[in-house]
Parts: structure tokens; C-alpha cells; sequence
């Protein structure tokens, strides 16, 4: 017997990455406008939370053993990764980089960082809806 919910490729995930773009889009206007800096303490717990995500993750998905998990785990670890890296990658440019708190390209660049970051969050609650119990409907996200 399958569970349909986690036979569904798009609707966790897909919430998951529209979610992600408007809190993206949000944190990009609250940069530009002053409201919103990040300081250089969050960005090294941002940096090390998908540190640890990327030395767990790929270990994790490759010693599953259930049918049911392996399925949710290949569903969702196309956006879990893109999570991953793509947060990786914009800490170390924002740790490197020295922009003005009120700069274009900060708030373009705070803004995909944070797009990808609650990417990686909400993937990682999409594939333990999906891992726990998979009731079927997509109203129980």
C-alpha cells in the first residue's frame, strides 16, 4: 500500500519554494529600505546550520532502508540541497564581501540568502510530514 501524499512531487515541495521566494522578496525590501542587516554572527550560524545539514543529509538519504522514506527523501532532496549549497554559498560571499547595509546588491543578496535558507528549513519539515505520516490530503501540510 502507497501513500499518495508522498507519491505527490509538487505539493509540499512546491509550497516549500513559494514560501521561500516571498520571505525572500520580503527580507530583499526590509534590507533595501534599513529595517532588516544581517551582522556578521547570524551569518555564521546560518553558515553552520547548512554545514551540518550538508554532513548529515547525504549520509542520511543513503542508509535509509524503508521504501516509504526513500521515496519522501526523493522527492524532496532536489530542494533540500538547493537549500544546502545555495545557502553555503551566499554566507561565504556575504562573510567575504563588504556592502553597505542599505546597498542594492545586499538586499538582492540577503534577500536569496534568506529565500534559500527557509528553503532548507521548510524542505526539511516537507520530508518529516512526509517521513512521519503521510495521510494523504495535502490540507494537512
Amino acid at each position: 500500500m502507497t501513500n499518495s501524499c508522498c507519491n505527490d512531487r509538487n505539493g509540499c515541495v512546491l509550497a516549500a519554494v513559494v514560501i521561500s521566494i516571498i520571505l525572500g522578496i520580503v527580507t530583499a525590501f526590509l534590507t533595501f529600505s534599513g529595517i532588516f542587516t544581517l551582522g556578521t554572527v547570524l551569518l555564521y550560524v546560518i553558515l553552520g546550520i547548512a554545514s551540518a545539514y550538508l554532513a548529515t543529509v547525504p549520509i542520511a538519504a543513503a542508509i535509509i532502508r524503508s521504501t516509504q522514506i526513500r521515496n519522501c527523501v526523493c522527492k524532496v532532496l532536489p530542494a533540500l540541497l538547493t537549500g544546502i549549497l545555495g545557502t553555503i554559498l551566499l554566507a561565504v560571499v556575504l562573510l567575504t564581501v563588504t556592502l553597505t547595509a542599505t546597498g542594492i546588491l545586499n538586499a538582492i543578496l540577503t534577500g536569496l540568502l534568506v529565500a534559500l535558507f527557509s528553503l532548507l528549513l521548510i524542505a526539511t519539515a516537507c520530508l518529516a510530514k512526509c517521513g512521519a505520516k503521510c495521510s494523504g490530503t495535502i490540507r494537512d501540510i
